[in-house]
């Protein structure tokens, strides 16, 4: 069998863990993983094939203009190029969720480049329930630099971003798979993937990528986003920030819930894009039976309501003094005050370490390079 394999995604099901997996261990001679230089395809085909090259995500947040994207995407068709290449003798598959963004000009653009190499195309994910989605789209959008609490923008658009799938790749192209870990095998969201497509892949080299943020850990976040500084321009802010989610990664604590009843208004003004969704996976999305837990967030201000550990966690962070620390009563604007430190720190941490690393590599050169030579 040959062809290329598209996966759309979608975004927090698990797409993370899929990409590092196959990137890295992908033995079975019937497929071939594109590797366009990191796991996830997105930024570089986006990149390559959107009109407007300088708006994708990461490349405005590091000031690059249209005519400086130019090499790259010479570079990223290039390599493409070369990848499908095995599609005369094996699947490829190309992973990256942003790719669904596209228009349907440039999806088309993407189509006919695919096309030279192969007929044989498909589109596959994975389909997460709205509540779910949004619970965790809330969290990426905070990690990336939103601070926007706007459940609108939240709910997954699934005829808006699919439809035009279907028109580019033909609707018989495109298959949809519920997001239901409970029900994969081991439930692990890369063996299901290997299982549907009847990759044989070694269990041993499975990557879990858990990108996920604890709720203290996104309320700090969210009172940083809304009353810090901003995200920034350029390499030193892209990372910085990715230097504070790191940290607060490490903040343990429940996840992040929203109560059935703060988004089903939203739900309910979207249903026609819902229905669209159920109609192809011939299933309900609804999850009213799934309990949210008695810390399910009501209304926005409840994300900037903080614990007294969390606060003292943050203050240990920074070796703030007994008398300095923040209190129960401490403002979201303070709170966004010492994250913005817990920011800097946690970028000069990582610089220090770094620089550590690479002084041990020079002198465990220096001590073996003389042996060698003799």
């Amino acid at each position: 069998m040959s062809g290329c394999v598209f996966h759309f995604g979608m975004h927090k099901t698990g797409s993370s863990s899929i990409q590092n997996s196959l990137y890295h261990g992908l033995g079975d001679p019937a497929f071939h993983y594109a590797d366009l230089g990191q796991p996830n395809a997105s930024a570089r085909i986006v990149t390559a094939f959107r009109a407007e090259p300088e708006t994708q995500n990461m490349n405005r947040k590091l000031g690059l203009s249209r005519e400086q994207l130019q090499p790259q995407i010479r570079e990223t068709l290039e390599r493409l190029h070369r990848e499908l290449g095995h599609c005369t003798r094996q699947t490829v598959i190309l992973s990256g969720e942003h790719i669904a963004f596209l228009k349907q000009t440039e999806l088309r653009r993407l189509r006919e480049f695919l096309r030279g190499h192969t007929s044989e195309l498909r589109a596959v994910g994975y389909i997460r329930a709205p509540r779910s989605y949004m619970e965790s789209v809330f969290q990426q959008h905070l990690q990336g630099g939103h601070g926007v609490f706007e459940l609108e923008r939240l709910l997954p658009r699934y005829r808006t971003r699919f439809e035009k799938l279907e028109a580019i790749f033909g609707a018989a192209s495109m298959h949809y798979w519920y997001f239901e870990p409970e029900s994969f095998p081991g439930g692990c969201v890369v063996r299901d993937f290997c299982r549907r497509l009847q990759i044989d892949f070694d269990a041993r080299a499975i990557q879990r990528v858990n990108e996920g943020l604890s709720l203290p850990a996104v309320r700090l976040l969210y009172a940083y986003r809304k009353f810090g500084p901003g995200y920034g321009t350029g390499e030193v802010a892209v990372r910085q920030n990715a230097a504070l989610v790191r940290k607060l990664r490490e903040l343990a604590g429940p996840r992040l819930r929203l109560h059935p009843e703060l988004v089903a208004p939203v739900i309910a003004r979207h249903a026609a894009e819902i229905d669209w969704m159920e109609q192809r996976l011939q299933r309900s999305l609804d999850e009213a039976a799934a309990e949210p837990g008695a810390g399910a967030i009501r209304a926005e201000h409840e994300l900037l309501c903080f614990e007294p550990r969390t606060l003292e966690w943050l203050g240990a962070q920074l070796g703030v003094r007994t008398t300095t620390r923040l209190r129960p009563d401490s403002s979201a604007e303070e709170v966004a005050s010492r994250m913005h430190e817990l920011r800097l720190e946690a970028d000069r941490a990582e610089m220090a370490a770094r620089t550590g690393f690479r002084r041990g590599v020079r002198r465990l050169w220096r001590r073996i390079l003389p042996r060698t030579l003799r």
